[in-house]
Order: C-alpha cells, then sequence, then structure tokens
C-alpha cells in the first residue's frame, strides 16, 4: 500500500504571513479601534484554519448525498451543538460582560423561502456557497474567481434593494401606547442613516448599527411629548455607554419630557452607577429581586508632576489667566489650590447630590 508523504511546512512562509497579519492589526487599531483589530486579526487566523480544513457548508451535504459520507455533516451539527451550548445561557441570562444580549429572530415569509432557493440555485450554478468560493478563489480558481465576483456584485445590488425599501416604512401608534428607550448601547453624537445605508444588513456593514445618537434621541423624546398616544416612557438604563457629561444632556431631556405630565418608569436587572443616575429622575425604579446595583460614589484624583520635574531640573513655562486654570497646576503645584478644589467639589457635588 503506498503512502503519500505530506509536504514540509514552510516556516519562513508562515512567519511572514503571521508578521504581516499583526502588521495590518496594528494599522487597524491605529486607524480604527482594538476591537476591530482583535477581530481581524481572529477573522484571518480562523480564514486560515477553514481553509487548511477545506470548510464549506454546501459541501458536506454534497457528499453525504453524492457519496454517503457523513464526516462533514456530523462536523457542522457538532459545531452547531458547541454554538448552542455557548451563546444560549449568554440568552438566557440577557447579559455577557456586561453587555446586553439579545437574539435576532426575524419571521419566516414568502420572500425569505424564495430567496433561498434562488441562492440556492446560484450555489449549484456557481459550484460552492459564499465560503466554498473564498475557499476555491482562494486556492487559485480563475472560474470561481469570476463567481466572487459577481456574489459582490449581486449582493450590493441586494443591498441597496435592502435600503431602499427599507427608507418607507411608517410605524403607526395605537393609544395609550409605551415608548421603549434602550440606553444599553453606545451613545454618540449623531447616528444618522445617512452616513451608513447599509447598516441594517449585518456582517461587515453594521459598523455602528447600535449606536444611538444624541441628536436623534432629544428629537425623538421632544416627539414622544407631544404625541397624545405615547403615554409614557419605559427605560433601560442598566449599563448606558456614555460619559457622564453625555448621560447628563438625556437625563436632562427626560425631565423636560416629564413636563408634559407623561411617566417614565425604569426597570433592570443589574445598575451601573451611570445607569442609576440616569434612572434617578424617573417617577418608579424597579430592580429585580436578585439584581444588584454598584453605587460606590464619584470621586476625582489629581496627579501632581512638580517634585519629579524638580529632580530633573525642568521648568515648565506656563501662560495663563484665570484662577481656575487648572489643567496646568499638575506641573507647578504639590497640591490642589483652593480654585482648583472648589470646582472639583462643584462638579462631584452636581452628580452626587442627584
Amino acid at each position: 500500500m503506498a503512502t503519500q508523504s505530506l509536504p514540509a511546512t514552510q516556516h519562513k512562509i508562515v512567519l511572514y504571513a503571521l508578521a504581516m497579519i499583526m502588521l495590518f492589526g496594528l494599522m487597524v487599531q491605529q486607524t480604527a479601534s482594538s476591537k476591530l483589530a482583535l477581530l481581524f486579526v481572529t477573522g484571518t487566523l480562523l480564514g486560515i484554519v477553514l481553509y487548511h480544513s477545506i470548510f464549506g457548508f454546501t459541501s458536506a451535504f454534497r457528499v453525504l448525498l453524492a457519496d454517503g459520507k457523513s464526516a462533514g455533516f456530523r462536523a457542522q451539527m457538532i459545531m452547531l451543538g458547541s454554538a448552542c451550548l455557548l451563546f444560549f445561557p449568554a440568552l438566557a441570562g440577557g447579559t455577557l460582560f456586561g453587555q446586553p444580549v439579545e437574539g435576532n429572530v426575524s419571521p419566516v415569509s414568502v420572500s425569505v423561502v424564495v430567496g433561498s432557493f434562488i441562492f440556492g440555485i446560484g450555489m449549484q450554478l456557481g459550484g460552492g456557497c459564499a465560503s466554498g468560493t473564498l475557499f476555491t478563489a482562494g486556492g487559485g480558481s480563475v472560474r470561481m474567481l469570476v463567481t466572487l465576483l459577481f456574489f459582490i456584485i449581486g449582493f450590493i445590488i441586494l443591498a441597496g434593494i435592502g435600503a431602499s425599501m427599507g427608507s418607507g416604512d411608517e410605524v403607526s401608534l395605537k393609544d395609550n401606547s409605551v415608548l421603549k428607550l434602550d440606553l444599553n448601547r453606545p451613545i454618540v453624537e449623531n447616528a444618522s442613516d445617512e452616513d451608513n445605508p447599509f447598516k441594517n444588513l449585518g456582517g461587515p456593514f453594521a459598523d455602528g448599527a447600535d449606536n444611538l445618537g444624541m441628536v436623534q434621541l432629544r428629537d425623538g423624546l421632544k416627539r414622544a411629548a407631544a404625541d397624545s398616544h405615547i403615554k409614557g416612557i419605559y427605560l433601560q438604563a442598566n449599563f448606558p455607554q456614555a460619559g457622564y457629561s453625555t448621560l447628563e444632556e438625556i437625563r436632562n431631556a427626560l425631565i423636560e419630557f416629564k413636563k408634559s405630565g407623561k411617566f417614565v418608569y425604569s426597570y433592570g436587572e443589574m445598575f451601573s452607577e451611570k445607569g442609576y443616575y440616569v434612572t434617578s429622575m424617573a417617577d418608579k425604579i424597579y430592580l429585580n429581586p436578585s439584581g444588584g446595583m454598584d453605587f460606590n460614589g464619584i470621586s476625582a484624583e489629581v496627579s501632581f508632576f512638580k517634585g519629579a520635574l524638580d529632580k530633573l531640573d525642568i521648568k515648565p513655562v506656563v501662560f495663563r489667566v484665570g484662577e481656575y486654570k487648572s489643567a496646568v497646576e499638575p506641573f507647578l503645584r504639590e497640591n490642589m489650590s483652593d480654585a482648583n478644589k472648589a470646582q472639583y467639589a462643584s462638579l462631584l457635588g452636581s452628580l452626587n447630590g442627584v
């Protein structure tokens, strides 16, 4: 029985490839964020693993039906089962590492069934699904490069159609409606759909899809206060992802909403200090009996470097006007001035005194 030896690993190429991955990861980290850099490196390494394992979603079913071999199909079932075991507890708990987690469930419609059937025909004509196309194209198949090109073109056309169809949706409110305001997400100044019309499609287009814009929030609260169909707000602010200045704006906007005579109720299984700061203006706050609240108070610390600069014989030259210009005090003093103490006390007191 003849045996076939595997080719030797080309260590230099592997090292060069890993170096390039890390280099591009650093570039993403510098130009975007550490989160996207980590996702880039993780996705690249997963792609390498899938390529060398000759992975494809449709290939396992094709081999099962054509050759009767079920190894690939069983591997996919194990993968799906493992994913369920990992994600179902997080979905049931509602949070993971302090972040809210919820499933994205959509009903099955005729368009979904028809689209799936057409997609299946396309996979048969192209000779593979998305992962299979990427696999064979990466292996140097010219035919699959053409398939990949039209796959991308079709996806872009579909994205445009979906965005245009979704832009005209209208929401009708019934009497005695309650507005649900979820602040457990990144809060930015402006989260207009015009900046990214494809963000609702998910995947690589979803960057910033969960952001909540202050411009849209203030406008929505003004509309809700004037809308006779809306009787109040159900506020979720367990772990708002924003600074205190932004949260103060939101809190003031909610107080302005209450002047319309409508209620604001809040419920949470957990409350961070920022979350409780926002919800403290609510008419009623409900905490799950098994829940908890982080309440340590707010403090500030200032580091002073004058002693170190004196030892290094460095004398900073500073021009300032006024008592409350304290940003340079760490380089000129070894303790806080009375004016700086007063402004810190005013700032912290405005938050602690809520």
